[in-house]
């Protein structure tokens, strides 16, 4: 790929807010980006997250009922992707979590031991910065799904305006949520427009300080 490629498919990006409702992603493209959030990176390797994908329309019908401004991103997209945090208790050092990722025993006890150093030297162990870490692994994981949707030409819009405790008991009725709280809400889709409006970056300078 060409270094004007890869640009292109950076301005690719935007925030759609006109989804054509028609319109539907296919499964084996969305699959992609799906894949592009597992593979994205996490503090540790601990993939602090669980997309809980949305294609009920009546569910989304409910979720947008507690997003004032964004009803419309939320009812129309094809996708709708529930980015959830996992709360911070299951990634705690020896949980059965971290058991299950790493299986391999010499690996397990070394990340156990980092984990342990960055709760208690990082954290303080406060359970509100601990979820906080665990919800911050979550927007690594969003870039990326929304950057590969934008190379697969689908559109995309990240909402963070949405009632999470609301949202985490619509969901409790159809999972358990015990473990799990939302962090943002992925719109997936077509765009009526089919247009890709300018980018707007403030300059390079204000943006960008090299030290040589």
């Amino acid at each position: 790929m060409q270094k004007d490629e890869v640009l292109e498919i950076l301005n690719r990006r935007y925030s759609c807010r006109d989804f054509d409702r028609n319109r539907k992603i296919p499964n084996e493209d969305f699959e992609v980006i799906l894949h592009s959030g597992r593979c994205a990176p996490s503090s540790l390797g601990l993939e602090s997250w669980k997309f809980v994908v949305i294609t009920n329309d009546l569910l989304k019908h409910q979720i947008a009922a507690d997003a004032p401004g964004n009803q419309d991103k939320i009812e129309d997209c094809s996708h709708l992707v529930v980015v959830c945090a996992v709360i911070g208790d299951v990634i705690k050092p020896d949980s059965n979590y971290l058991k299950k990722l790493y299986k391999d025993e010499k690996y397990f006890q070394s990340i156990n031991s980092m984990l342990k150093s960055v709760r208690e030297n990082r954290l303080r162990n406060d359970e509100k910065m601990i979820e906080s870490y665990a919800r911050e692994q979550c927007f690594i994981a969003i870039g990326q799904m929304t950057q590969t949707a934008a190379m697969l030409d689908i559109d995309s819009c990240i909402i963070g305006g949405f009632y999470a405790a609301g949202l985490k008991g619509l969901l409790g009725q159809y999972m358990n949520t015990d473990d799990i709280n939302p962090a943002c809400l992925l719109s997936f889709g077509y765009s009526k427009k089919n247009t890709i409006p300018p980018k707007n970056r403030k300059p390079y300078e204000e943006a960008i300080k090299w030290i040589s």
